[in-house]
């Protein structure tokens, strides 16, 4: 056949194709073939190495797997050893069940049951290499077996085993698999036991479990590898968002650096080293080596059959299928996300930018300050062993001065450990004029893991509007610019989706099983279903990010109820029938849509209740109808009105029926959540207004202070200690329908980052 010449990128793993080749030649009718690989000239003292070699039929290439050929074998040698292990009843049930699981655990478990360990540890081209990274060890065989290279992950025991920090073993609830201890850490850092050496360099690791972050800091789970030369790699996964109480169940691919030999489990609180409300709990833990998955999936599918027929008194049966897509870090992707602020300063931060998504130019960043100004984006994992080029469309419009891009390198923690070359404009130039100006990236401070995006302004004088400026900003891996693209959402994204159907019956004791399981993950957000009957009663669970239960109305698609963050939200009201008696509630509904909650007869349909018709009713006025009256009947107003605005707002009003002039008004207003743009206090005042025909009066007026905690958040805004609240008594003036505006303004110190929400009350009391 014709040759293919590749470009070989020095020390770096690239993936070749060469897809859709054909030939007339005479010898393609031979019953063999040889692929040969070979350099031409090759210089003294340089290695190429070749490695997930496949040739297939068809026109476009596939992900590798291993050589069906080589996986009969191996599948042939594991029926082999799983038959002999079957040499009474209960071996044979042993062997099936392990037979069902990963390479490592059909190996493990193999060994366990007889002699022939050796034997049927035998899974694919590479199993002997998955048995060294399952780190098994004297000491810890018991607790890794199955393949998990974490030797405490239940903490059943009450112990903590060989992990290390600040944690306890603790007893919880709520946990999905029914546990009842974890493992709690209250420092940001926790490590279990030693190293474990082995081949780990391009090692995928599936980790699972189940995690809580009760703190203000993300739960983040992984692995710490050390090089030859002692350095450093900490890869971790999301598992867990801050500040939740409800136990969240992770599912996800890390891949070990190519220059790791050596590796533990562990587990970080994602905040300052310094802090000390560090809070995080992990239940149920395992961190498994899935690169032979697929082989061994064949392998234990025939041990599988062979053991289950090895005895008459048991038998099961199951199938299951576990497919991966993934795409990681590539020449030519921007890893930078919102890199043109379509999406506004989503992922990025600044006091003194603005931004727009107009015509002619499009979306991009800008300032009209004079001096220097900056706008740092989030941080960005990278590897510090790659080279990277970083890129951008700048606008320059001013006397003097640069617009300037750059990088902030940084560890794991702590402050930044320096700063990149960087890419300017130092004359006047508008956006699409000349050539991008960019700079390439070899090398960056030791210690470096993350880095930050920084675009500013540098001693500008006599700027114009508008005059300083960039857009379509790209940071990618590779030696040379490329075209500018957002697709930073396609970096180092991993999907997952397994099933698994399983059946079983033993003769002894005449019971049986059945069973359904299908696991969605994406990150640190899976999603499952799980159905199960055996003769004690079955269970369905479903559990995901948001459940939504819908209907057909029509033509269309109507949600009906909504599930998410541990709330149910209903796209309707809500009705309960019990002995012809009917209860209904929801924001208005009825005629007029003037209830929120009627209780009568379940013969009057939801269209047709009103306040005056069934047994009890609550109005939208606020009012309560007993029977066909309203209860009371003074037509005074009196008790208590709450109202919040949405986050961000400055203002917020409700409008109360039947409201008497000379009522006494109780006010409570209070700002909640946001965070500050500076670690100092923010002053600002409170004001509630009344409102009715016409007329607008100031209720109430009082200053007030916002105090930060002295606690940075990650996107550079600082957290809010004392939150700023004012109560008081005053005399209303108005009457009928009032509109009671509640209203909080800044005066000066500290901006509000992000958006707080303002909540209000008014207290009526009428005159007598």
């Amino acid at each position: 056949l014709p040759e293919r010449a590749f470009d070989i990128h020095s020390n770096v793993w690239t993936r070749y194709t060469w897809e859709n080749f054909s030939s007339a030649h005479a010898d393609m009718t031979l019953s063999s073939v040889r692929a040969r690989f070979f350099r031409p000239n090759m210089e003294a003292d340089v290695n190429v190495e070749i490695a997930a070699v496949k040739i297939e039929e068809g026109a476009t290439a596939t992900v590798w797997t291993p050589s069906p050929f080589d996986a009969a074998d191996s599948a042939s040698a594991a029926a082999t050893s799983a038959s002999s292990a079957a040499a009474s009843e209960t071996a044979a049930g042993q062997s099936a069940t392990a037979a069902s699981g990963s390479a490592t655990t059909a190996a493990t478990k193999a060994g366990e049951a007889s002699t022939f360990a050796s034997q049927a540890s035998t899974s694919a081209a590479n199993a002997n290499t998955a048995a060294i990274n399952a780190g098994v060890s004297a000491t810890s065989a018991a607790s890794r077996a199955g393949g998990n290279i974490v030797a405490m992950g239940s903490f059943s025991d009450g112990t903590i085993g060989t992990w290390t920090g600040s944690v306890a073993n603790v007893a919880v609830s709520g946990v999905p698999d029914g546990s009842t201890r974890a493992l709690r850490s209250t420092g940001r850092d926790a490590y279990e036991g030693s190293l474990i050496s082995g081949v780990w360099g391009g090692r995928r690791l599936r980790v699972s479990g189940y995690g809580v972050a009760p703190g203000p800091y993300p739960l983040r789970i992984g692995i710490h590898g050390q090089t030859a030369a002692n350095g450093s790699h900490w890869v971790t996964m999301a598992a867990s968002s801050a500040n939740t109480n409800s136990w969240a169940t992770f599912s996800g691919e890390i891949v070990v650096p190519a220059d790791v030999n050596r590796l533990r489990p562990f587990i970080q609180s994602e905040g300052p080293q310094s802090a000390t409300d560090h809070h995080v709990q992990v239940a149920t833990l395992r961190i498994e080596d899935v690169t032979e998955s697929a082989s061994a999936a064949n392998s234990a599918a025939v041990a599988t059959s062979q053991a289950a027929s090895a005895s008459a008194s048991a038998a099961s049966a199951q199938i299951s299928a576990d497919l991966v897509a993934s795409v990681n870090n590539q020449s030519g992707f921007n890893i930078l996300p919102n890199s043109t602020f379509a999406e506004g300063f989503a992922g990025w931060s600044s006091s003194s930018w603005l931004y727009t998504t107009t015509a002619p130019v499009g979306p991009h960043a800008y300032v009209n300050l004079n001096g220097t100004n900056g706008l740092d984006s989030d941080y960005i994992s990278i590897n510090a062993s790659l080279t990277y080029v970083l890129s951008a469309d700048f606008r320059r419009l001013a006397t003097s001065g640069n617009v300037v891009v750059d990088l902030a390198c940084y560890g794991n923690t702590g402050g930044v450990l320096g700063y990149s070359s960087r890419a300017f404009v130092n004359t006047n130039t508008n956006f699409g004029e000349g050539a991008r100006r960019f700079v390439k990236i070899t090398s960056f401070p030791a210690g470096t893991t993350r880095v930050r995006v920084r675009v500013f302004g540098e001693n500008l004088t006599g700027i114009q509007t508008n005059g300083a400026g960039v857009r379509q900003i790209k940071l990618e891996v590779g030696d040379s610019m490329t075209a500018w693209r957002d697709d930073s959402q396609l970096i180092a994204v991993d999907a997952r989706a397994s099933l698994a159907l399983s059946t079983s019956v033993d003769a002894v004791t005449r019971l049986g099983q059945s069973a359904f399981e299908l696991i969605l993950a994406a990150g640190g957000s899976p999603a499952y279903i799980k159905a199960l009957a055996e003769p004690g009663g079955s269970e369905i669970a479903f559990a995901a990010t948001k459940l939504l239960l819908r209907n057909v109305v029509g033509d269309q698609i109507v949600t009906a109820l909504e599930l998410i963050n541990g709330e149910a939200y209903f796209g309707a009201p809500v009705s309960v029938d019990i002995s012809g008696r009917r209860l209904t509630i929801g924001p208005g509904f009825g005629v007029s849509n003037g209830l929120v909650l009627w209780f009568g007869p379940n013969t009057i349909a939801l269209s047709a209740m009103s306040r005056t018709n069934g047994y009890f009713a609550l109005g939208t006025d606020g009012r309560v109808y007993y029977g066909n009256a309203e209860l009371g009947g003074s037509g005074k107003t009196s008790g208590v009105r709450t109202f919040s605005s949405g986050p961000g707002g400055s203002s917020v009003e409700t409008t109360i029926s039947g409201v008497q002039a000379g009522s006494q008004i109780g006010v409570h207003i209070s700002v909640n959540g946001g965070s500050l743009s500076t670690n100092s206090n923010s002053n600002g005042s409170v004001r509630l207004y009344e409102t009715a025909g016409g007329n607008t009066r100031l209720l109430f007026s009082e200053a007030v202070v916002t105090v930060p905690n002295g606690l940075q958040n990650p996107n550079g805004s600082w957290g809010i200690q004392e939150k700023p609240s004012a109560f008081g008594t005053v005399m209303g003036q108005l009457s009928g329908d009032v509109t009671y505006r509640a209203e909080y303004s800044r005066t000066s110190g500290s901006s509000y980052v992000q958006g707080a929400v303002i909540n209000a009350s008014v207290t009526i009391t009428p005159p007598l």
